[in-house]
């Protein structure tokens, strides 16, 4: 939870209590500041995907999702996301080609729902003038503070008591359907890269498939037979064409 400040607790270090953040409680901080200004998120959607950073997914265990809202790029990023992957694809035996959407989704959500370090950020002037200083504050920031950052609360933002977010992440973070876009990417990625995808997803026990042994098989013996005990060859009869009306056909 992220509390609005107050004239006594405003100069305290809250730093060290608060820097895990669930999607929950940016929600949660949002709704209680102004229902009418986190109700405005309906007006925005999002647009085109811009792209899951695979290195920071697979290296760090960092999730880290871009998009543009409108004009502006919005970013959510949370960790630990490779245990869910794991069990998600085990089913799969090793085999990154047999990973499904399906299967990277379930992880997605499930990541996404369980984390308390969700990060995020907006190139808006709303999130910029009123929360990046709140959001670096209290350790939710995706990247470093922006210049000057802390000196803009004072007017726009004091109290912190407007919300967690602007509204284009409160679009974001209220709503899961991204998830199923950033889900494809994952997967086709995987499916692109299945070699190097393995070595992240499967445990060692995973990649060794016991090889069947192999066992020769002694032809059979035949036995050989002379020409003398060689079986006679009996010549089947020939039945004998009939005409229509059922007798045997004249010899012509």
């Amino acid at each position: 939870m992220i509390p609005k400040m107050t004239d006594d607790s405003r100069e305290e270090d809250h730093s060290s209590s608060l820097l895990e953040t669930s999607r929950r409680d940016l929600i949660s901080q949002s709704r209680r500041g102004s229902k009418k200004r986190y109700n405005k998120r309906i007006n925005y959607q999002v647009s085109n995907f811009k792209g899951v950073d695979l290195a920071q997914l697979f290296e760090n265990d960092y999730f880290v999702f871009k998009t543009p809202i409108n004009d502006y790029e919005c970013v959510v990023a949370f960790p630990e996301v490779l245990d869910e992957l794991k069990k998600a694809v085990k089913p799969t035996n090793g085999d990154a080609n047999k990973v499904t959407y399906q299967m990277v989704l379930k992880a997605l959500r499930a990541s996404f729902d369980k984390t308390d370090d969700v990060k995020v950020r907006c190139s808006c002037a709303d999130f910029h003038y009123r929360f990046e200083y709140w959001a670096d504050r209290f350790g939710y920031l995706y990247g470093e503070p922006t210049d000057r950052a802390d000196e803009f609360p004072e007017k726009t933002n004091p109290d912190n008591n407007i919300g967690a977010t602007c509204k284009h992440l409160d679009l974001f973070l209220s709503s899961k359907r991204w998830l199923i876009k950033a889900a494809s990417v994952v997967t086709s990625l995987i499916k692109t890269y299945p070699e190097k995808a393995a070595f992240y997803l499967y445990d060692e026990e995973d990649l060794e498939q016991e090889e069947p042994e192999e066992t020769e098989e002694e032809p059979e013996e035949v036995e050989e037979t002379s020409e003398e005990e060689a079986p006679e060859e009996v010549e089947e009869p020939v039945s004998e064409p009939s005409s229509e009306n059922g007798e045997p056909a004249a010899e012509q």
